[in-house]
Parts: C-alpha cells; structure tokens; sequence
C-alpha cells in the first residue's frame, strides 16, 4: 500500500468528496494543496491529505458584523510544556503574533481547568510516553474545555514515526492532536507546519 497506485486513488477519492458539495474541480485542488500536511520523507509529494481542512478552506468563516471599534485585544495562547523544550510551538506561536504564557509542567503537576479555560488557544508539547500518565479525570477537563469553545493543540514526538495530525471537533471548540518523529524536520521546517495546523485549528 504504496506509491502513486494507492495515492492516486486516495488524492481522488478525496477529491470527489468534496466536488459533492458543489465546489469547482480548481476550488477543490488548491485547497488541498494548500492543506496538506508537508511529510519529510522523499517522495510523499505535497504530504499528507487532510480532508477537514481542506472543506474548512472552501468554506470560510462568514465575515462579522461590524463593530463599534476599540482596541483589539493582543491574542494569548497558554504553551503548556512537558518536556526539556518546545523551541518549535514557541517559535510558531510567536510567528502568528500570540502573547504565550509558558508554564512547565509534569504528571504530577498540571494546570487545572480554570487556568486552561482562561485561553482561547492552549497548545500542549507531550513526552513520548504522555498517554501513560494522563488520568482520565484530565482527558475530560480538556475535552469539557474545548466543547465550551477553546481550542487545543496537543503535540506528542513519537521516535521513528512519520509525522501526522489529526483534529476532531467538540462542541464549540476544536483539538488537533500532532505526533511522529518531529525532529526529522528542521526548527523552521517544524514551526511552519505547526503554524498551519495552528492556522486550521483556529478557524
């Protein structure tokens, strides 16, 4: 299950899909295009196609009415770190113009869900071994958080693994969940993937 035999038919199938909403073939294309996840190993062209993004640029956010006007707040992220570094979400955040509060974290101690639900953007770099130490008691607090309207990254550096993300909608809110072999890629190569799918989640 590799090479253009199967990805031609996956990259169509995708496709196909979305033209069923009513969207020009040309609309279709960029969007995917401009959606994908870019992979590090040779020969996985644009990267990896990703469906929900793809019909989420077709479909903008309608715009806002206006409003009187005032002085726009400076948007805030909460990078939440449980390992040595996290240089890359910093460095993306920072490139989208977030004000980052950085807390240092460990499975003994985390944030509690009034602190997380004071940012409208929280991202969240794991060990590798994350998922053995996350009770459920902090799955639900995330997830009630984000089905509120708050939107969540959670980064996972999985060794020896392709890179790959994924995000879920939750009632209001948004998750999107990163993980393989990040370090494959260089900082800058990183934190501009990490940008898009930033870009993607808050939409």
């Amino acid at each position: 299950m590799s090479g253009t035999s199967v990805s031609t038919a996956i990259a169509a199938g995708g496709a196909a899909l979305l033209m069923s909403g009513g969207f020009k073939a040309e609309q279709v294309r960029q969007a995917l295009l401009h959606t994908a996840l870019p992979l590090p190993s040779a020969g996985s062209g644009r990267g990896l196609i990703r469906l929900t993004e793809a019909l989420a640029a077709l479909r903008p956010a309608p715009p806002s009415s206006p409003q009187v006007s005032s002085p726009t707040p400076r948007k805030s992220a909460l990078l939440v770190v449980e390992v040595s570094e996290a240089e890359a979400a910093k460095k993306a955040l920072e490139g989208l113009g977030f004000g980052i509060t950085l807390l240092q974290a460990s499975p003994e101690r985390r944030p509690e869900a009034g602190k997380v639900a004071e940012y409208p953007l929280v991202v969240w770099v794991l060990p590798p071994d994350w998922s053995s130490h996350w009770p459920e008691s902090q799955r639900k607090m995330l997830r009630s958080c984000v089905e509120q309207g708050g939107r969540l990254m959670l980064i996972a550096s999985t060794p020896n693994q392709q890179p790959l993300a994924e995000s879920s909608t939750f009632g209001k809110g948004k998750a999107s969940f990163v993980s393989g072999d990040l370090g494959r890629m260089g900082l800058e190569q990183q934190a501009q993937v990490l940008q898009n799918l930033i870009q993607q989640l808050l939409r």
